[in-house]
C-alpha cells in the first residue's frame, strides 16, 4: 500500500475525495468550504491527514483518509510567552556548538550541578529529575507555553521558587520553570541574566564579567570533559541515600 499526504496530491494538481466525518452535515450554499475534509479544510496545528490507497486504486480513488496525532501544541504564536532553544522535544538537547551559550559548573543543596548559559532562553529551566530526586520545593501556577528549538512547543506549568544556586564565589536566589532538561541540570536564561544588570560576555572563549555586590566578578565556563564530571547523573542519591 502507498501513502500520500493531501498537500501532496493537492500540489501535484490530483483531484482529493471528500469524506465527510459521523454526523457532519454540509451547507448546500457553502460547497467545500465548511466540509470536514474539503479542499478549503486546514486541520488544526497537530494533526496530519493521510490519504490511503491500494495498490491497485489510483489517485482519483476514494481511498482511506486518516488523521494522525502528532506531538505537537496547538497553541498559537500569541501563546507563546518563551524559548528554549538549547533544547528540542523529549529534553534532547542541541547545545553543541550553539554560539551564544556556555557551561558552568554549580551546586544545589551542595551537590555539583552543571548548567547552561542560554541567552536563547527566555526564562530559567531546571531539571525534572533534579527536582524529583532532591525533593526541590516546586509549586504549580497557572503555566505558560515554552517553544523550543526545533519549534516544538510545550505547556510548562510547575515553577521552584527562590531556589538558592552557588556559582563560584556568588551565590543566586533563582525561579525556574521545571521541565525535562535532558542532560543539564540548569539552564540560564535571560531572565537571570538581565537580573546582573551590566554583564560583559566573550561567547567564544566562554567567559562573562559582572558585578556582584559591588565587586567585579568573572565566571570562567568549564570544557566539556569537566562538564559532564559535574553532571547530576553521577551525584545523585541511590534508593539506600549513597551517592554514586
Amino acid at each position: 500500500m502507498r501513502w500520500m499526504t493531501e498537500r501532496m496530491a493537492a500540489s501535484a494538481g490530483m483531484d482529493i475525495p471528500v469524506f465527510p466525518g459521523p454526523g457532519h452535515h454540509q451547507d448546500p450554499q457553502d460547497p467545500g468550504g465548511g466540509q470536514l475534509y474539503g479542499p478549503a479544510h486546514r486541520c488544526p496545528e497537530g494533526k496530519l491527514r493521510v490519504l490511503l490507497l491500494a495498490e491497485d486504486e489510483d489517485d482519483s480513488t476514494n481511498g482511506d483518509l486518516l488523521v494522525l496525532d502528532t506531538p505537537f501544541s496547538d497553541a498559537s504564536d500569541e501563546q507563546v510567552s518563551g524559548t528554549c532553544l538549547a533544547l528540542v522535544m523529549a529534553g534532547l538537547s542541541v547545545h553543541q556548538g550553539v554560539l551564544s551559550t556556555f557551561k558552568l559548573e554549580g551546586a544545589i543543596q551542595g551537590i555539583p550541578i552543571c548548567l547552561l548559559v542560554d541567552n536563547g532562553a527566555t526564562h530559567n529551566f531546571i531539571s525534572s529529575q533534579l527536582v524529583s530526586a532532591l525533593d526541590i520545593p516546586s509549586e504549580i501556577f497557572v503555566g505558560i507555553h515554552i517553544r523550543l528549538g526545533d519549534g516544538h512547543v510545550l505547556f510548562v506549568q510547575k515553577q521552584c521558587v527562590n531556589l538558592q544556586v552557588p556559582i563560584g564565589s556568588c551565590t543566586f536566589s533563582l525561579n525556574s520553570l521545571v521541565f525535562d532538561t535532558g542532560d543539564l541540570d540548569l539552564i540560564l536564561g535571560m531572565d537571570w541574566l538581565q537580573s546582573l544588570e551590566e554583564v560583559t560576555h566573550d561567547w567564544k572563549n566562554a567567559w562573562m564579567r559582572f558585578r556582584y555586590i559591588d565587586t567585579s566578578v568573572i565566571l570562567q565556563g568549564v570544557s566539556n570533559k569537566q562538564f559532564q564530571s559535574a553532571t547530576l547523573h553521577t551525584s545523585l542519591p541511590t534508593d539506600d541515600g549513597a551517592l554514586f
